[in-house]
């Protein structure tokens, strides 16, 4: 079985894509060969604000660990141009799951498990093991429903509820509630 991209598929269907050339690729995947497949996202011409939990911020960089953008929405370069999401995502182990990279969503071929639910996007870093689901609503909400994860040695935790985080495993955990952040300047929301 060859799983094809949307377009792909439907020329498959047409006639207009062979059988040898869907072999030839799927003989050597060009995501396997790159360590990761990408698509872009469509999030028009408006700011994007992006939930967590039950908090929420509009643009800017929402989260940072040590200065490191984790989690931002920037203006577009040009005006009429779509707003820029970038994310970075790992498992509770630290190591990265997924990416949106100016509007491109990567998922890495060394994740364990990624599917697509409608709008929602599912990753198990293993069996049973929820590390990431974010939910896409265009064209002006991300929502983060879960996130199990840890980025340069710090943890952090989302359900519906509540985002949580620490800094090490010695410290307590913080905890932010309906925290709703919104900025005409883009001003971040959470510094870790």
């Amino acid at each position: 079985m060859t799983l094809l991209c949307m377009q792909c598929n439907q020329k498959r269907k047409r006639g207009l894509l062979s059988r040898q050339t869907v072999a030839l690729h799927n003989a050597g995947p060009k995501c396997l060969q790159q360590g990761f497949a990408r698509e872009w996202l469509d999030y028009g011409t408006h700011p994007v604000s992006v939930a967590i939990g039950s908090c929420s911020s509009t643009w800017g960089e929402v989260i940072t660990v040590d200065n490191e953008s984790i989690l931002a929405v920037r203006p577009p370069p040009e005006i009429g141009m779509p707003w820029n999401l970038s994310a970075k995502f790992a498992d509770d182990q630290g190591r990265p799951t997924l990416a949106i990279e100016d509007n491109y969503l990567v998922v890495y071929t060394s994740t364990w498990d990624v599917r697509t639910r409608g709008p929602r996007i599912v990753v198990r870093s293993r069996k049973g093991k929820h590390s990431l689901i974010i939910k896409m609503e265009p064209p002006g909400l991300i929502r983060i429903e879960k996130l199990d994860m840890s980025w340069a040695g710090r943890e952090i935790k989302v359900d519906k509820r509540r985002l949580r985080f620490r800094r090490s495993s010695n410290e307590d955990w913080a905890t932010l509630q309906n925290v709703h952040v919104a900025s005409e300047w883009g001003m971040g929301f959470i510094g870790i």
